[in-house]
């Protein structure tokens, strides 16, 4: 969206950019009042969609903040499990927790 001015004249004139079959197309929309109308629509359309961007660009971070905190704790547990378990005599075999055997006595 933007206004132009062509070679001849001072006068400036509203085009917005549009996609069509994946190409861009400009579009002629006037010159004057009627153009100005449309400016200051696509402005608006454009601020809200910024303003959505923005909210959701918060959402997602603040999601990603809370899948950290989560994985910290994660690991945490894992860290006093290992610590428990082993204290209670297991060990791991492959990733695998077992309890140890105990030796025969002859």
């Amino acid at each position: 969206m933007a206004w132009e001015k062509r070679r001849r004249g001072n006068r400036r004139y509203y085009y917005r950019s549009r996609g069509v079959e994946g190409r861009v197309v400009k579009e002629y929309v006037g010159r004057g009042q009627a153009a100005e109308f449309a400016a200051k629509q696509d402005a608006e359309a454009r601020a809200k969609r910024e303003a959505l961007r923005s909210v959701e660009r918060q959402a997602r971070q603040q999601d990603e903040d809370a899948a950290d905190q989560l994985d910290g704790f994660a690991k945490w547990c894992e860290l006093l499990l290992a610590g428990t378990l082993l204290a209670a005599g297991h060990h791991r075999h492959r990733g695998e927790w077992r309890k140890r055997r105990k030796r025969r006595t002859k």
